[in-house]
């Protein structure tokens, strides 16, 4: 529209100058008068035109860019209500993992290990020390019986004449410890337990005790295949004002009391 508008500007401009031009030639006087009065009325029609096409064109710039800022603005206004959602979700899921956490206790943990005379019983997949073969089986495993202080100390000067007493404020402490093997589906494979290497004291207040190289009467030592069991002794060096020292077996825990 400002484009046309312009040309006819120009158009006009130049019929005002032709009119002019015949006005004063005498004998095209007439026509001249004509022609500028025509030139005139167009100029002014379409400069009234030029103008409104220009205000036209600015309001509507200023619409388009309104109307973009609102759009803008509502866009970070949905934003921010998702962000507040999906915040609010993450922190209910949190609350709720963090409930089932407290509220769900088993056995076997150190805050709740396995009292004397029960049973842990564990399913997984193991492997044959001859075969390298891995196979699923499941294992109980009972912690009978706790002897500690004098007795222990003389069951075991009994067992070996050359091993040494406990050192000062520590005594020796004996468990009793019963495992079966179950669930192997095959006669060739066995699982193996050594009370030596595979079981540790823990303190009442978390420290790991190291024990003293004693020998000791019936060590549990075994090759199970399906449905075995064997009994054995486990033996760790404990202080003696600990009241209540844990045993571990892997990330397990049991009672001697």
């Amino acid at each position: 529209m400002i484009g046309f508008s312009v040309l006819m500007l120009i158009l006009g401009f130049l019929g005002l100058i032709t009119g002019i031009v015949l006005i004063v030639i005498k004998k095209t006087r007439k026509a001249g008068i004509f022609t500028t009065i025509a030139s005139v009325a167009c100029g002014l029609i379409f400069s009234i035109v030029f103008v409104v096409g220009i205000i036209n064109e600015g309001v509507e710039a200023i619409d388009d860019s309104t109307s973009k800022s609102n759009t803008s603005d509502t866009s970070n206004d949905v934003s921010s209500d998702e962000s507040v959602d999906i915040n609010d979700e993450i922190s209910l899921d949190e609350e709720t993992t963090d409930s089932n956490e407290e509220t769900t206790s088993e056995e076997g943990t150190r805050a709740t290990p396995m009292p004397l005379n029960s049973t842990l019983s564990l399913t997984g997949t193991m492997m044959d020390s001859d075969t390298y073969d891995n196979f699923d089986a499941s294992i109980d495993i009972t912690v009978v019986e706790t002897i500690r202080g004098e007795k222990a100390a003389q069951m075991i000067q009994s067992e070996n004449q050359f091993n040494d007493p406990a050192p000062e404020g520590k005594e020796y402490i004996l468990n009793k410890v019963k495992v079966r093997a179950y669930d192997i589906a095959s006669p060739e494979n066995k699982f193996m337990i050594d009370g030596m290497m595979e079981f540790e004291y823990v303190s009442e207040s978390g420290a790991l005790y190291s024990g003293e190289a004693v020998v000791i009467p019936n060590e549990l030592s075994a090759t199970l295949y399906n449905d075995g069991t064997a009994e054995g002794y486990i033996q760790g060096t404990v202080d003696k004002n600990d009241a209540n020292p844990l045993i571990k077996y892997e990330k397990f825990y049991f009672s001697t009391k």
